[in-house]
């Protein structure tokens, strides 16, 4: 079964301060995988300040995080097999944010176990401004496809070889590839941007095996 992009969801809290966000997400088809990009920003500084993070109240798992400048953090938090229809993530942070910047996507067709496929380098410009962002990741198994949780100030847009699946309350983005690596192997995202800062994790996931021809003859025949 190949991977398929299901549905992207965008949200967080502007100018307000917090210390949780929940927001809908709907998920749909078989063999799936939710993946969550997340920034903030507070007083002091950190590399995560996600406290817990729940989809249909299971706790998703950290890809990666990292402090995009004194103030700002970025993370990826994914579950696999999320309950399928419309439910609530729930985000509950170790602080009080100022503001929050989420991306929530969906994928079909991923493999349920060994995840993710390979990480690729956490990149951030240390608050630098920068107009464009990319990353690279090296595929295990054939027919992974990419995805990079993206921090920027605005003015989103895909570069060459990337697909944007949509723009979480300006800040938040989530890419892929938006098809098979294969043969497996290295692969680059690129995001461009307006001139600010940028921070980025980027990951493979691998499709659902595929049972070969001589073994589904042979379950016929027993």
């Amino acid at each position: 079964m190949a991977i398929a992009f299901d549905t992207f969801s965008g949200g967080g809290v502007f100018n307000s301060a917090h210390t949780s966000h929940t927001m809908a997400h709907t998920t749909s088809g078989s063999d799936r995988i939710l993946v969550v990009d997340v920034s903030g920003a507070f007083t002091s500084g950190g590399a995560d300040a996600v406290a817990s993070m729940q989809y249909n109240g299971v706790a998703l798992t950290r890809v990666s995080t990292l402090a995009v400048q004194s103030n700002t953090f970025h993370a990826v938090y994914a579950l696999i097999n999320p309950t399928v229809g419309n439910n609530n993530l729930v985000i509950t942070f170790d602080r009080s944010l100022a503001y929050s910047w989420i991306s929530v996507a969906s994928y079909t067709g991923v493999s349920q176990v060994g995840f993710p496929d390979a990480t690729g380098t956490d990149y951030t410009s240390n608050g630098a401004n920068i107009t464009t962002q990319n990353n690279s990741v090296t595929s295990v198994a054939d027919n992974s496809w990419a995805v990079m949780g993206c921090y920027a100030e605005g003015g989103q847009s895909a570069g060459a070889g990337t697909t944007l699946r949509g723009v979480g309350l300006v800040r938040s983005t989530i890419l892929d590839s938006g098809g098979v690596i294969s043969p497996s192997g290295s692969k680059t995202l690129t995001q461009n941007q307006d001139n600010n800062p940028g921070a980025n994790v980027i990951f493979t996931m691998a499709p659902v095996a595929v049972a070969s021809q001589n073994s589904n003859f042979l379950a016929l025949m027993m």
